[in-house]
């Protein structure tokens, strides 16, 4: 159990921020009786959702000796009366948690939000912060009034009800001259795992629940999301502003997987998925063809061929590997330009056959 500290921390406390200690249990330090401090519950309310954990050196290596076989260490405020948005750690914790051999992952949890960070992301953070300094994360719900203009339009262009959530992971520390510094951290270097409260509305027909980054200039970027037992829950490498939306999925295909392979009598079928809701279509595959230059299966050789030889050798188009056997009229082993040429040569009476 973490050693008391109550006359420090009181001493430490402000009107803007609570700081609370717990327990050390199975690698997560949470807030319960009896090293949970019940303040007022008005007090929480005029903190706006602030907390801060102070952990001294010996604290740290308690939690450290405390690691589950998983490797997460999770810092849990769920029990925090009146809610918590913001969370801040030491630059010291953080250091210690990213030089451990032990530690995978550092999840934060609050009551209706949680952060899980891995390994990499832990040894951004404790790069770019100083000893002394202070790490915050936030997560919360915003108004879209966060949003530039031009994020705004594209916003709207998709939906009119979106959530918009702002991730934050802030560095406060002092410069040389004593003077308070805060540094954003945007790009995190590995997986952060975000899961929050949402309410999905009664109708879902043909809409999927998507979460969508907006740069800076408005680019939408679909992110696939995960729903459970109230809890919409993404990943992503960056913190920024994320809109979660219910909307008519914009598809983003995978490279397909053949299900059916072509014979020379029948056709093939090659599934594609949707990477963000896991719709599949298909896409028939032309009969196998012994016949040398035909690339549509259609036992014809012809400009036809030619074209979808050089669509394929421009790389908007693919040729299956059976049918690049059989258009690779040089024998060179390639599958380009001079094959179609010969095509059309062929085609045109120029020559009767392919050497």
């Amino acid at each position: 159990m973490l050693s008391d500290k109550t006359s420090r921390v009181l001493g430490t406390c402000s009107p803007q921020l609570l700081v609370v200690l717990g327990r050390v249990d199975d690698g997560i330090l949470a807030f319960q009786e009896p090293l949970h401090f019940t303040l007022d519950k008005h007090l929480y309310a005029a903190l706006q959702g602030k907390v801060e954990f102070l952990l001294d050196k010996d604290d740290i290596n308690e939690i450290l000796d405390n690691v589950p076989a998983t490797g997460n260490v999770t810092v849990d405020a769920t029990e925090v009366t009146g809610g918590v948005n913001e969370l801040t750690l030491s630059a010291e914790f953080m250091d210690a948690l990213s030089e451990s051999d032990k530690v995978e992952s550092l999840k934060v949890v609050a009551e209706d939000a949680e952060i899980e960070m891995d390994d990499a992301v832990l040894k951004t953070v404790a790069e770019n912060a100083n000893e002394g300094d202070k790490i915050s994360f936030n997560i919360d719900a915003v108004n879209k009034s966060k949003l530039n203009d031009e994020q705004k339009k594209a916003l709207e262009m998709l939906t009119t009800d979106a959530v918009i959530l702002e991730l934050n992971l802030t560095i406060t520390g002092t410069d040389n001259e004593g003077n308070t510094t805060e540094r954003e951290i945007y790009k995190l270097g590995g997986n952060v795992a975000i899961r929050t409260k949402y309410s999905l509305p009664s109708v879902m027909q043909g809409k999927t629940l998507l979460i969508c980054y907006l740069s800076e200039n408005g680019t939408p970027t679909f992110i696939r999301a995960n729903y459970k037992d109230g809890y919409v829950s993404f990943d992503t490498n960056h913190f920024s502003h994320y809109a979660i939306m219910v909307i008519e999925c914009p598809h983003e295909w995978n490279d397909g997987e053949v299900v059916e392979a072509p014979t020379e009598d029948d056709e093939g079928v090659k599934r594609y998925t949707c990477s963000l809701c896991d719709e599949t279509k298909d896409e028939s595959i032309p009969k196998k063809s012994t016949t040398i230059g035909d690339a549509n299966g259609d036992g014809e050789v012809d400009f036809v061929d030619a074209i979808l030889v050089l669509k394929h050798d421009a790389g908007i188009s693919e040729l299956n590997e059976e049918i690049l056997q059989s258009v690779d009229t040089n024998g060179d082993g390639r599958v380009d330009f001079a094959d179609a040429i010969l095509i059309l040569k062929y085609d045109a009476g120029l020559i009767s056959e392919f050497n």
